[in-house]
C-alpha cells in the first residue's frame, strides 16, 4: 500500500511534447489507467511542478533500465515478474519541497495496465531517502524507483502523478515517434 503524500502538488509548466487531454493514469499493479495525462515528454525532459505553498521543484526522468538487477536478494522481483527501473532527478527551485517518490511514480505497459513502485531497491541506485526526497532551493536529489512487472510487459510511459495519484499526470513516453 502506498504512503501518504507530504504535500499535493499540481504540474505548471510546459514539458516538451506539450500538452495533453488524452487518458492515461494511477490505479493498483496491473489496473487500466483513468486519469487525464496533463503533460507528455520524453526521458531526459524535466518538468515544473508546483505544490499547494506555491513552492516549485523540477522533475527529471533522467533514465530507465528495463531490467534492472535489485540491490539485494530481498528485493528480487516476484517469479514471472522483472524489475524496470526508472532514474529521477529532483531539483528544488522554490522554498523547502518534501514528498514520496513511491506515490508520484507509476509506469504503464503497452498492454495498457499500470504498474506502482514496488519499494524496493535497484542495484547502483539509491531509492531516494525510502522512497521520499526533501530539496531546497537549488539542491538536487537524484535516485530510482523500482517495478516489478510481468516479464511479457513492455513499458511504454512512466508516469509521475501529483497528489498522491488524484492530481495532474506528467506522462514521458519510451516509445520512439
Amino acid at each position: 500500500m502506498k504512503r501518504s503524500k507530504f504535500i499535493g502538488l499540481t504540474v505548471v509548466a510546459f514539458a516538451l511534447g506539450g500538452c495533453s487531454g488524452a487518458e492515461a493514469g494511477g490505479g493498483l499493479n496491473g489496473t487500466t489507467p483513468t486519469t487525464a495525462v496533463s503533460h507528455r515528454a520524453i526521458v531526459g525532459s524535466t518538468i515544473k511542478l508546483i505544490d499547494k505553498s506555491s513552492l516549485v521543484y523540477d522533475v527529471t526522468l533522467v533514465k530507465v533500465t528495463p531490467n534492472a538487477r535489485p540491490d539485494i536478494a530481498f528485493d528480487k522481483a516476484p517469479a514471472g515478474q522483472v524489475i524496470f527501473g526508472a532514474q529521477f532527478k529532483i531539483t528544488g527551485v522554490t522554498g523547502t519541497e518534501a514528498d514520496s517518490v513511491d506515490n508520484d511514480s507509476q509506469v504503464i505497459g503497452t498492454n495498457g495496465k499500470t504498474y506502482e513502485s514496488a519499494g524496493n531497491g535497484i542495484a547502483g541506485c539509491v531509492d531516494f531517502n525510502n522512497g521520499t526526497f526533501t530539496v531546497n532551493p537549488g539542491q538536487s536529489v537524484v535516485g530510482c524507483e523500482a517495478f516489478d512487472v510481468p516479464k511479457s510487459v513492455k513499458i511504454a510511459k512512466v508516469e509521475w502523478t501529483t497528489d498522491s495519484g488524484s492530481g495532474s499526470v506528467v506522462e514521458w513516453s519510451l516509445a520512439g515517434p
